[in-house]
């Protein structure tokens, strides 16, 4: 079983290290990490950039509106390719 898992941001710098923390400690570990940046004018993005393992496997998705883009089909292609 591959685990995927989606993080849709905004703003969330003092958040955002301590929630991909958690994902990567559990005892089934993330294949993936996708983070959907709606413009945060923070630093989510770089802590998010200098986080470990699976989270640096597929570069930030940038939108106005993650929620159409999580179901985008060039994003559904890109996690499905990844996971294969």
């Amino acid at each position: 079983m591959k685990i995927l898992i989606i993080i849709p941001v905004y703003n969330e710098e003092l958040y955002i290290k301590n929630c991909i923390n958690s994902f990567i400690n559990q005892s089934h570990k993330p294949d993936q990490i996708v983070i959907v940046n709606d413009n945060s004018t923070d630093n989510t993005e770089k802590i998010f950039a200098a986080a470990p393992g699976p989270a640096n496997s597929m570069p930030p998705v940038k939108s106005s509106n993650p929620t159409f883009l999580i179901a985008d089909t060039h994003l559904t292609k890109s996690i499905d390719f990844e996971l294969g």
